[in-house]
C-alpha cells in the first residue's frame, strides 16, 4: 500500500501535506476540516471543526488567537513524548502526537503513520484496512518503554501535525511488530478542544467601563473649554500676542484631562492584587477586579465547591432476587457479592508506583476495603471471601484486556478482565445509573429501583450504578472491538449501586447565606451529578426553599428514534413519590408565579438550545437554580446565557441573547475551565488545572474566597468612582483658577502647579487606595455606570461649590483697603505675573479645597469600603496638607519653602481671615453633600447590561394562558392544594 501512487495523488490533490511532513514518504496528514471521518476510532463532526475558523468580525483579534495557538503547539510538542508514554502503560493512546518506544532488543523505534480520507478509497484500500484492525497492534509483553527528553534528530519528519486522522499504522522496519496507533492528536483531543476553546474565545469585559471613562474626560475637557470662552474674548479685546495665546490653550487642555488617572489606576489595582494576595487570592488577571464589583449572580459547582472535594463511599446496595438490598456498609466488603467485588477490584483507574496505590479516592476506598493489590500494570490479585475471613490464603488473579476509561459524554468506565473461572471474558461497567440503565438488559433491572435511587438521592448522596456481563470471545476479538460493541455483546446485567456520601463544606452555608441575604445575588449550582443529589444539595445548602417543590426539565427519547428528543416537566415535591408530569405550558407559568423551583438537566438544556422556544428558554434562565448532568461546553453555554449570550454553536443551536448578567463562576475541576474563562469572573478553587483559565485562583481552596473577591472587586469599583469624582473637581478647580488668573493676566508659577498636582491629588489619589474594603459584601451594590446620577452630582456639586468658594476668596481680597490690582493688560511692558496677591489666594483656597473634596466625596462609599480614617497613611497625608497650607498662610515669605511656593508678603490681619474662610469652606462642602443626599434621584437604578442589544426589561415574560386543556388545569389545582398545606403545616410549627 506504501507504493500506491494513485492513493497518495488522491491524497495530495485533496489535502497537501504539511511541510515538517513533506521528506517523509511514508508519512502523509491532512485536516479534517470540511469532512466528515467515517473510518474507525474516534470521530468528530463537522460542525466542530468548522467552529475552529475564525469570523470575518473578529479579525482585529487573529494575531493573538494566532500566538495563542502557536504557543499551545509548541506546549504539545514538548510534552507529547512523555504523555504517550504514559498512555502505552494503560494499553491506550490519546493525547499524543507520536510513539517512541524501545524494543526488548534496545533498539529504539517509532511507528510509522500514514492519514487519507476514510470515504471514496478503493476496496483494496478498505480491506487492508479491515485487515489492520484485526490483526495484533499492541503486545506489551514484547515491549518496554521509557520517555524520552526529546525528539531524536532523525524522527522529527515523522511527528502528526494537529488535526491528523491515523487510520494506519506499521513498523518502521519490515521486522519489528507494530505496537499502537494514535486515534486523535493535538486539538481532536479532549484536552485540545478544551485549550482550543479557551485559546480562541475572547473573555468578557465592561466595555461600558472604557466608554465611560473616555465620555467623562470629554466632558472635563468640554467643561473647561466653556470656560476659557471669556479668557480668548480678554485675549482679542486687550490684543494678545499668539504666544501667550497657544501657552494658555496648551495648558487649559492639559488641566482639564485628569492625566494622573492612568497611574492612580494602576496603583490601586496593585494595591488590591497585594490585599487579594493577603486573603489567599491571586490574581492573573487584574482587568477583572473591577468586573467582580459588578457581579450579581453566581454560578457555583457542587462537588469540591459547595461540598467537600473528597468522598467517602458509605456502602453497596446489592441486587438479590430483582431487588435492591439494604446497604451493606463498607467496612462490611466481605460480604459483597463476588461479581461486585471483581467490578470494584478492576474497574477503576487506579495505577501502582514505587509500591503506593494512587488514583480517585472512589476507587481507592472500595479498593483498600476489598485488600486487593497489583501484580502488575493490568494484573489484579484479590483475595477470596476466606481469607478475608483470616482463614485459608487463596485468592484470585483477574488480568485486564481492554480498559475504557471514564467520559463525560459516555458516563461510564468499561473493563474487559480474562474471567477467573472458565473460558472467555467479563466485562464490568460502572457510571451514573441513567447511562448503566440503557446498556443493562432490561428483565435485571430491580423492581424497586426508581424507589431507592430517590431516596439516596434526595438524601445528598452520589450515586453508582454497576453492571456485569460475559463474553465468550477470544483476545484478539477483544481487542479490535470498539467499546459500544462490547458492551452489547456482553449483554450486562445490573448488579448494584455504589452509594457515596459527599459532605458539605463548612463554609459554605455561611457564604450562601451571605451572598443570597447580604449581598442579594442570585446563585446558580452547574454540577454534572444526577439532578435529585444536586437538588437535595441545594436545599441542604440553603440555595433552594425546602417547602417548595421543583420542577426538572429532562429531554427523553422521543418515540422509536433514540436520536429525536423531548422536553419533559416534571414537578417534585418534598419526597420522591409525590410527583406531577406538568404540560410546557403550565411548568411555564408555575415557574413564573414562584410556585415552582426551576432545575434543569444537561439533556434538556441540549434540547432547549437547539429549539427555537426562546419563551421557555428565557423563563428557564430567570428561575434557574440547579443545572445538573451538564458537559463541561453546558456548564460554558449556561454561563454564557446569564451573561452576554452564546452565538451559533457547534452542536447545533442558534444564536441566543443572554440576560445581561455579571456571572461569577466558581469551580474547582478541569470540567470547569471553560466555564471559569468565560465568566466575567472566574474563581478556581485549585491551584492545579482550573487555575490556567480563572482569573482568580484560591490557594486556600475555600468557597469563602469568594466573598473576599466580591468584597474587594466592589471596593475597587466605587475607588474608580472615587478617583474620577475627584480627578473631575480637581481638574475643574485648576482650570477655573487658571481662567480666573488669565482674565487678569496673570498666571501659577510651575512651581505652584507642581504642589497642587504631585504632593497634593496625586499623593492623595495614592493613599486613598489603600483604604480597604468592607469585612463582608454590603446590601446594596455600587452604581452600575459611571455616568450616572449617583456618581455625577457629587462631583458636580463639589465642583460648584469649589467655583463658589474661589470666587468668594477673591471678592475677600478685593474689600481689603490695601489691595490695588495692577492692570497688567494695560501695561504691554508687563508680562503675565505669578507673585501677586490674587495668584497667592487662588493658590492657598485650592490646596484647601482638594483636601476638603476627598473628605467630602468619600461618605457616599462608606457602605462598600472602610472609613478613611481607618486609612492610617491618608489620615496622616491629609494631616500633613492641611499644616502645610497653615504654614504657607502664617510663615513669611523669606524662607525657602515659601520662596518656592511663590508667596508673597500679605497683611497678617488678611492672613487671619484667609485661614478663617478656610476653615469654613469645609462645612459648606459637607452641607451642599447632605443637602444632595435629601434631594431625591431618579427612578432605582438598573444593572448595566452586558450582553450586546439587551433593554433592560425587555425579557421579563408574560405568560398568556391560552386553551389550557382540563387536565392540565386539574394539575395546577393539585399541585396548588400540596403548597397550601404545606404552608399550612409550616405556619403551625
Amino acid at each position: 500500500m506504501r507504493g500506491e501512487a494513485g492513493l497518495e495523488g488522491q491524497l495530495e490533490k485533496a489535502c497537501p501535506s504539511p511541510a515538517s511532513a513533506c521528506s517523509s514518504s511514508r508519512l502523509r496528514s491532512h485536516s479534517r476540516l470540511g469532512r466528515e471521518y467515517r473510518g474507525a476510532g474516534p470521530s468528530l463532526d463537522v460542525k466542530q471543526c468548522e467552529g475552529y475558523a475564525l469570523h470575518p468580525l473578529k479579525l482585529p483579534f487573529a494575531l493573538v488567537v494566532l500566538s495563542c495557538t502557536a504557543g499551545l503547539l509548541l506546549l504539545f510538542r514538548t510534552n507529547a513524548r512523555l504523555v504517550a508514554w504514559l498512555c502505552l502503560r494503560r494499553c491506550r493512546l490519546e493525547h499524543a502526537s507520536c510513539v517512541i518506544v524501545t524494543l526488548t532488543s534496545g533498539r529504539q523505534a517509532i511507528a510509522w503513520v500514514q492519514s487519507f480520507q476514510g470515504t471514496g478509497a478503493p476496496a483494496a484500500n478498505v480491506r487492508l484496512i479491515e485487515a489492520f484492525f484485526t490483526r495484533l497492534v499492541f503486545d506489551p509483553e514484547r515491549s518496554t518503554y521509557r520517555p524520552l527528553p526529546h525528539v531524536p534528530s532523525d524522527l522529527t519528519h515523522q511527528l502528526l501535525e494537529g488535526g491528523t486522522d491515523v487510520l494506519q499504522v506499521w513498523a518502521a522496519h519490515p521486522s519489528q511488530t507494530p505496537l499502537a496507533m494514535v486515534c486523535r492528536t493535538r486539538f481532536c483531543t479532549a484536552k485540545g478542544q478544551l485549550l482550543s476553546s479557551l485559546a480562541t474565545s475572547i473573555p468578557p469585559g465592561d466595555k461600558y467601563l472604557v466608554r465611560d471613562l473616555a465620555a467623562y474626560m470629554l466632558i472635563s475637557l468640554t467643561l473647561g473649554t466653556i470656560a476659557f470662552a471669556p479668557v480668548i474674548q480678554s485675549f482679542f479685546t486687550f490684543e494678545a500676542d499668539r504666544y501667550t495665546i497657544a501657552i494658555t490653550v496648551v495648558n487649559m487642555i492639559t488641566t482639564s484631562c485628569p492625566c494622573e488617572l492612568p497611574t492612580c489606576f494602576a496603583i490601586m489595582t496593585a494595591v488590591i492584587v497585594w490585599r487579594l494576595w493577603q486573603r489567599s487570592i491571586a490574581v492573573s488577571d487584574t482587568s477583572r477586579i473591577i468586573l467582580a464589583g459588578h457581579v450579581n449572580l453566581v454560578c457555583l459547582d457542587k462537588t469540591g465547591t459547595v461540598t467537600e472535594t473528597a468522598m467517602h463511599v458509605k456502602g453497596l446496595l446489592p441486587v438479590v432476587e430483582r431487588d435492591l438490598q439494604p446497604l451493606i456498609v463498607l467496612d462490611q466488603a466481605q460480604q459483597w457479592p463476588v461479581g461486585v467485588r471483581e467490578l470494584l477490584a478492576t474497574c477503576h483507574s487506579l495505577i501502582e508506583h514505587e509500591g503506593c496505590t494512587m488514583g480517585d479516592d472512589m476507587d481507592k476506598q472500595p479498593f483498600a476495603a476489598l485488600r486487593a493489590s497489583f501484580l502488575g500494570p493490568d494484573v489484579v490479585k484479590l483475595p477470596s471471601v476466606d481469607e478475608l475471613c483470616n482463614s485459608p490464603t487463596t485468592y484470585a488473579t483477574l488480568m485486564v484486556k481492554r480498559h475504557f476509561e471514564f467520559s463525560s459524554q459516555l458516563q461510564r468506565s468499561v473493563v474487559v478482565v480474562k474471567a477467573a473461572h472458565g473460558s472467555g471474558h467479563m466485562v464490568h461497567a460502572k457510571g451514573s445509573p441513567e447511562a448503566i440503565l440503557r446498556m443493562v438488559d432490561i428483565a435485571s433491572v430491580p423492581n424497586n429501583y426508581e424507589g431507592v435511587l430517590d431516596e439516596y438521592t434526595s438524601q445528598g448522596f452520589r450515586v453508582l450504578a454497576l453492571a456485569t456481563g460475559h463474553l465468550c470471545r477470544d483476545d484478539a476479538w477483544v481487542r479490535s472491538q470498539a467499546q459500544t460493541r462490547i458492551e452489547e455483546e456482553a449483554n450486562l446485567r445490573f448488579v448494584g449501586m455504589l452509594v457515596i456520601a459527599n459532605k458539605l463544606q463548612t463554609q459554605a452555608k455561611g457564604t450562601l447565606k451571605l451572598l443570597h441575604n447580604r449581598a442579594q445575588m442570585r446563585t446558580v449550582m452547574v454540577t454534572g451529578d444526577h439532578v435529585v443529589t444536586a437538588i437535595s444539595v441545594a436545599m441542604s445548602s440553603g440555595m433552594m426553599y425546602a417547602n417548595r417543590p421543583v420542577c426538572v426539565i429532562d429531554a427523553v427519547a422521543s418515540g422509536d428514534s433514540s436520536y429525536e428528543t423531548r422536553l419533559t416537566f416534571t414537578a417534585i415535591y418534598k419526597q420522591p413519590r409525590r410527583v406531577v408530569a406538568l404540560t410546557r405550558g403550565n411548568a411555564t407559568h408555575l415557574i413564573q408565579q414562584g410556585k415552582l423551583q426551576c432545575a434543569i438537566t444537561g439533556a434538556g438544556f441540549a434540547e432547549l438550545l437547539c429549539s427555537a422556544d426562546d419563551q421557555v428558554m428565557q423563563t428557564v434562565m430567570h428561575n434557574v437554580t440547579v443545572a445538573a448532568r451538564m458537559l463541561p461546553h453546558h456548564k460554558q453555554d449556561i454561563v454564557c446565557l446569564l451573561g452576554n449570550g452564546v452565538e451559533a454553536g457547534l452542536y447545533g443551536h442558534h444564536p441566543i441573547k443572554g440576560l445581561g448578567h455579571c456571572v461569577a463562576m466558581v469551580g474547582d475541576g478541569l470540567n470547569d475551565m471553560s466555564a471559569l474563562h468565560s465568566a466575567h469572573v472566574g474563581l478556581a478553587l485549585s491551584t492545579d488545572r482550573a487555575s490556567v483559565a480563572a482569573p482568580f485562583t484560591a490557594r486556600n481552596c475555600n468557597m469563602g474566597s469568594i466573598a473576599g473577591v466580591l468584597a474587594e472587586g466592589r471596593c475597587s469599583l466605587v475607588l474608580f468612582y472615587f478617583l474620577c469624582q475627584y480627578m473631575m473637581v480637581y481638574c475643574q478647580i485648576v482650570n477655573i483658577t487658571t481662567n480666573i488668573c488669565t482674565l487678569y493676566n496673570l498666571s501659577m508659577s510651575n512651581n505652584q502647579y507642581a504642589l497642587l498636582d504631585i504632593f497634593f491629588a496625586f499623593t492623595l489619589m495614592v493613599f486613598m487606595a489603600f483604604t480597604r474594603a468592607e469585612p463582608q459584601v454590603a446590601r446594596a451594590p455600587p452604581p452600575a455606570r459611571l455616568l450616572s446620577l449617583p456618581n455625577i452630582l457629587p462631583s458636580a456639586v463639589q465642583t460648584l461649590v469649589a467655583t463658589a468658594t474661589s470666587l468668594g476668596a477673591i471678592e475677600l481680597l478685593q474689600l481689603q483697603p490695601w489691595f490695588v490690582h495692577v492692570d497688567t493688560f494695560a501695561n504691554p511692558d508687563m508680562v503675565m505675573a505669578c507673585e501677586s496677591p490674587e495668584v497667592a489666594t487662588q493658590f492657598l483656597v485650592n490646596l484647601v479645597i482638594l483636601v476638603n473634596a476627598v473628605i467630602v466625596l468619600t461618605r457616599g462609599l462608606r457602605s462598600h469600603m472602610c472609613s478613611i480614617w481607618t486609612n492610617k497613611p491618608l489620615v496622616a497625608c491629609i494631616g500633613a496638607c492641611y499644616a502645610f497650607v497653615v504654614y504657607l498662610i502664617f510663615e513669611p515669605a523669606s524662607n525657602k519653602v515659601t520662596q518656592y511656593a511663590c508667596m508673597i508678603e500679605l497683611p497678617l490681619s488678611y492672613r487671619i481671615q484667609l485661614f478663617i474662610y478656610c476653615l469654613i469652606s469645609l462645612p459648606l462642602a459637607f452641607a451642599a453633600d447632605l443637602v444632595l443626599q435629601r434631594v431625591p434621584t431618579t427612578q432605582q437604578e438598573r444593572r448595566p447590561s452586558f450582553a450586546a442589544g439587551y433593554t433592560p426589561g425587555e425579557t421579563e415574560l408574560r405568560f398568556i394562558a391560552d386553551q389550557q386543556t382540563e387536565q392540565s388545569l386539574v394539575e395546577i389545582q393539585l399541585l396548588e392544594q400540596a403548597l397550601l398545606v404545606d404552608d399550612r403545616k409550616t405556619s403551625g410549627r
